[in-house]
């Protein structure tokens, strides 16, 4: 019961550091885009 409960925590805790790794990845490329055309102007 007890390690069924750990491994939750675990899945949930890497879905969590999953998501906000992906969620900077496009932060960047929104910025990279903004960069991309303020250089192209």
């Amino acid at each position: 019961m007890l390690f069924d409960i750990v491994i939750t925590i675990c899945v949930v805790l890497l879905a969590i550091m999953v998501w906000a790794r992906g969620a900077q990845v496009q932060k960047l490329r929104r910025d990279v885009n903004l960069l991309r055309v303020l250089l192209g102007l």
